[in-house]
């Protein structure tokens, strides 16, 4: 923009024809000239008329010939309006019928006073003066001459006094479009400061959201984050609590396998004696039936001198040619039960007995071994699962060590983020508080006074709070307003109306501030007590009509109460203000029920309750409900 103001062209239509002034921003001169002509964009160039009328305004960079032309164009539009500001003149001349040369009187006047035209219609008639030599004009020539002068120079002053008034108007016209102006363009700073305000708290209001929600991500991140280290861990221990399950199956697996191996290496058999007793012996797979016999002989026990081997399912019996075979051979592995079958004669029962006997106790011992034994093995094995169930307990108890740990230590976190969030949100809050107190402390320095006019309208202006209530009543009819010729100031709710006397009162003392809106109320001198006396007049008047409409009304009611009531009695009733309720609605037989008779309306009453409706509801009444509140017709 500097560059456009330093060319030769732009210049020299300045040093010429202008007179520049150049404002820094944010000056004490600038925010003066401000005040009159509102700088809304820096930088900006205003050019002013004569008058005060802003012709253009120019902002942002404008090139030098566009300001140039800009210069040249507001200065060609004021040059044929300067003879406006100048006084309206005009020159009067008086001379004789014959045109010989005589005594000229030349004189500029203004019309705008009556004692100036006075003097000068005198002056004339005495400056008429005849020449030497000449023949005298009769008297009712010259009469007739000063008729025709004062003529004109009558419609000239009236001329002259339209031209005024219509000066006069146009200026007022363009004061107060001025105002106008001026106005709209403060409006408009006050908008664009308040959208600014708006714009700022919005920004500070989707800050705040935005940290809200990263507070929110980061705690939403933090819980992800411990839920997969908790979730790792325990797969963690499934899986070793996995693969130490998975090693002890295999073990007993192993340990099982190796049983089996070891019981198909040993054949178990079970000899069955003819008593019901029994013995079990463990031979080597390659053992020979023969052998197991005879090992059978030297256990003591008792046997039938001869004997044969059986077995029950399936049906089979051992010959003597089977006694060189191996026990794998004839399929007694891994196990088997031989019932023992005596061949012979009593004395061989006796010792068969005997024997049996001596077996029973053999086996009832062995049998007492054998039970001991396995009391150990499931002591043994309660041990183990005793020692296992502890194990287990005291992982149990370690990963709930390990859960409240993590569980106290996210209560702590939780709760310094807490903490922080409050101290946070508390010097916000105290920041707010703060600045809400410096803006209310501005708004008490200055009273934003609106004044509301009898024809609906408003203008609003802003005073220092020790202004008296005087000075801006002075102001407000400075400002290009229809003021009444006498008015009151008043406010509203509370009801308060502002006297002469507090006038010099400051806008802080009467509770102007920061804000108030008053009402401006015309006053009138005579009337209101002329009215004052008539409305008392017609009180009364009023008092006397109700009194004699009393008989009127008794009567219609005993009318009515004999007769019945009918329409005409009802419209008559309603327009002697009554108010009145029929006691039945018309085509209705619902008892309690009344209707007002209102033109063009039906009011019905129920109790306390009215209905308001324009369409006969006859169809309502004769209709029937059901059970479901559905209406049946």
């Amino acid at each position: 923009m500097m560059e456009s103001w330093q060319d030769n062209e732009v210049q020299k239509v300045c040093r010429e024809k202008c007179v520049c002034l150049k404002l820094e921003a944010d000056s004490v001169e600038c925010k003066q000239f401000s005040q009159i002509y509102p700088v809304i964009l820096i930088p900006i160039t205003f050019i002013i008329g004569k008058n005060g009328t802003p012709l253009d305004i120019l902002s942002g960079h404008v090139t030098a010939s566009n300001l140039r032309e800009k210069l040249l164009n507001a200065v060609s539009d004021l040059t044929p309006g300067t003879t406006n500001d100048t006084p309206s003149t005009s020159t009067v001349t008086s001379q004789s019928v014959n045109n010989t040369p005589i005594t000229q009187s030349t004189e500029t006047t203004s019309f705008s006073d009556d004692d100036t035209f006075t003097e000068k219609t005198e002056s004339q008639q005495s400056e008429v003066v005849s020449a030497p030599g000449e023949t005298e004009e009769t008297d009712e020539e010259k009469e007739e001459k000063v008729r025709k002068l004062q003529e004109k120079i009558q419609q000239r002053r009236l001329e002259k006094a339209k031209q005024a008034e219509e000066e006069e108007r146009n200026k007022e016209i363009e004061r107060r479009r001025l105002g106008k102006d001026v106005l709209s363009m403060r409006e408009q700073q006050q908008k664009i400061k308040m959208m600014k305000e708006i714009e700022e708290r919005k920004r500070d209001k989707q800050m705040e959201i935005e940290a809200r929600r990263k507070v929110r991500e980061q705690l939403a991140q933090d819980r992800l984050e411990r839920a997969s280290r908790f979730q790792q861990e325990k797969e963690g221990k499934t899986r070793e609590e996995e693969n130490r399950k998975k090693q002890r199956e295999v073990k007993m697996t192993q340990e099982e396998e190796e049983k089996i191996k070891e019981r198909e290496k040993i054949a178990r058999i079970q000899f069955r004696f003819p008593n019901g007793s029994s013995i079990t012996r463990n031979y080597p797979r390659e053992r020979t039936l023969g052998e197991a016999i005879e090992d059978l002989r030297e256990q003591p026990v008792i046997l039938p001198g001869n004997f044969r081997l059986a077995i029950g399912i399936p049906r089979r019996v051992f010959t003597s040619e089977e006694e060189g075979q191996s026990l794998g051979d004839l399929g007694l592995t891994p196990s088997a039960s031989l019932s023992i079958q005596p061949v012979a004669n009593k004395e061989e029962r006796n010792k068969e007995i005997e024997r049996r006997r001596l077996g029973k106790d053999v086996l009832s011992m062995r049998e007492q071994q054998q039970k001991i034994k396995m009391m150990k093995e499931i002591e043994e094995r309660k041990k183990d699962k005793q020692m296992e169930i502890e194990a287990r307990r005291k992982v149990r108890e370690q990963l709930a060590q390990d859960r409240l740990e993590r569980a106290s230590r996210f209560q702590q976190e939780k709760e310094e983020k807490t903490r922080e969030e409050e101290n946070r949100k508390k010097q916000r809050e105290v920041k707010m508080t703060q600045e809400e107190e410096e803006k209310m402390k501005e708004r008490e320095k200055i009273a934003r006074i609106q004044f509301r006019f009898p024809n609906g309208s408003s203008i609003t202006r802003n005073y220092p709070r020790e202004r008296t209530l005087g000075e801006a009543i002075e102001d407000l009819r400075e400002q290009p307003v229809i003021l009444p010729g006498n008015f009151r100031l008043a406010i509203g709710i509370p009801r308060r109306v502002f006297t002469s006397e507090e006038e010099g009162q400051s806008l802080g003392d009467l509770g102007l501030t920061p804000s108030a809106s008053l009402s401006i109320q015309p006053v009138a001198n005579k009337q209101v007590h002329a009215r004052q006396d008539s409305s008392f007049f017609i009180q009364i008047y009023t008092f006397i009509v109700m009194f004699l409409s009393l008989p009127f009304k008794l009567l219609a009611y005993v009318w009515s109460a004999i007769f019945g009531g009918n329409q005409n009695a009802t419209n008559t009733d309603n327009s002697l203000g009554s108010g009145r309720y029929d006691s039945v609605r018309p085509g209705s037989d619902t008892p309690g029920v009344r209707r007002r008779n209102v033109p063009g309306k039906s009011v019905t009453r129920e109790g306390k309750m009215h209905r308001l409706s324009d369409m006969a509801d006859k169809d309502d009444d004769d209709a029937t409900w059901n059970g479901n509140s559905t209406q049946q017709m």
